[in-house]
């Protein structure tokens, strides 16, 4: 996540404005369609182009793919691997069906897929060299999202939950097959 507020013409509100878009970083910024940004409060076609301008520049100064940048996304990507581990272990203790049968099966298929992504997910903290920069970007949006569909499984434990959560935790767990 940069700090938008050092790109030209961008202040608080407009960094709040553009979070709200799902825009939290230069390149983001810069990629996103100027007829979406335009249609925030305060914007026109001009200022698009200037807010666009600024932010290439400031990516250009930083340098794509530093180190700094790198290591940045590396501890991201730490971090949301630690966050859904305990999520898991936390799930598999809380989403036991004691007394409803009828979520047994999912439990089962559940908490075998967990115990299968969390040994991949052990093994891609421990080798980060075999995901490049956009792979490492894309796991880290899978894990959240995962992270989120657990959570919401642990809330409200139905079938179509279960399901959902299921069908991201093999997606995830294929994605890092592959490593």
């Amino acid at each position: 996540m940069d700090d938008l507020t050092r790109v030209h013409q961008v202040g608080e509100k407009r960094a709040r404005d553009l979070a709200e878009l799902g825009i939290t970083t230069f390149q983001q910024l810069v990629d996103h369609p100027p007829q979406e940004l335009d249609r925030l409060p305060g914007m026109n076609v001009a200022l698009v182009a200037t807010i666009k301008q600024s932010a290439a520049a400031l990516i250009a100064e930083a340098g794509v793919g530093s180190p700094l940048e790198e290591d940045k996304l590396e501890q991201r990507l730490h971090l949301q691997i630690d966050k859904v581990e305990k999520t898991l272990q936390r799930a598999n203790e809380e989403l036991k069906p004691l007394w409803k049968k009828k979520y047994l099966s999912y439990y089962v298929n559940y908490k075998k897929s967990g115990k299968k992504l969390l040994s991949r997910l052990k093994y891609a903290r421990n080798h980060p060299e075999k995901l490049d920069r956009d792979g490492r970007e894309y796991l880290l949006g899978e894990l959240k999202l995962l992270r989120r569909c657990v959570k919401e499984t642990m809330a409200k434990p139905k079938k179509k939950n279960y399901e959902r959560c299921l069908h991201q935790l093999k997606q995830t767990s294929k994605l890092l097959k592959d490593l």
